[in-house]
């Protein structure tokens, strides 16, 4: 059970950084030639800000015993999958695949009484907005992805939505790091 845990949780997070690692990967769909494919980046802009996690559809995708999954999230993982290259066929597999590994890595989470307090969130968010750390091409990325988005504002704000689930799985997983390192047995 440990051993599977720990593999859903590496997969997530792995799955979850996608869009991080596509900002630095060259062979990127978004990514012509070594730059930025700026329609693709400025569409997931758009297109976050259009759907982001309103909570306006209470559409259930999948539901289980703990979780529930809205087709919303489902639908902007399958859109977050084709702007990447993927087929509809392979983005709705990769999304259904996503979705619930997440939303069972939230709940368990949750279950160990991982939490993120709105200073967490604050300072997390502060991380994410030093792009210095990044190279031109994923810095060009970011800003156009921002813009697709309507501006760095409201796309902060967004994201300070997504942190409120993703950091207790981060901090999970930190601590089932360190766990392992210890004894990895």
């Amino acid at each position: 059970m440990k051993k599977r845990l720990i593999f859903v949780l590496v997969m997530l997070l792995g799955m979850g950084g996608l869009y991080g690692v596509s900002l630095t990967k060259a062979e990127d769909p978004a990514r012509e030639n070594g730059t930025v494919n700026k329609d693709a980046a400025k569409e997931w802009g758009r297109y976050q800000r259009s759907t982001g996690r309103s909570g306006a559809t209470k559409e259930i995708y999948l539901e289980g015993k703990d979780a529930v999954i809205t087709m919303e999230d489902y639908e902007r993982t399958v859109y977050f999958f084709t702007l990447q290259g993927m087929g509809e066929k392979q983005a709705k597999e990769q999304a259904e695949i996503y979705v619930k590994e997440s939303a069972a890595l939230e709940e368990e989470a949750r279950r160990q009484g991982y939490t993120a307090s709105k200073k967490e969130i604050e300072e997390r968010i502060r991380e994410l907005q030093n792009m210095d750390e990044l190279d031109e091409t994923s810095k060009k990325m970011m800003e156009d992805v921002i813009e697709g988005y309507g501006g760095e504002e409201e796309y902060w704000k967004y994201q300070k939505k997504v942190y409120e689930k993703l950091l207790p799985v981060e901090k999970m997983a930190a601590d089932l790091r360190k766990k392992f390192q210890k004894d990895p047995q």
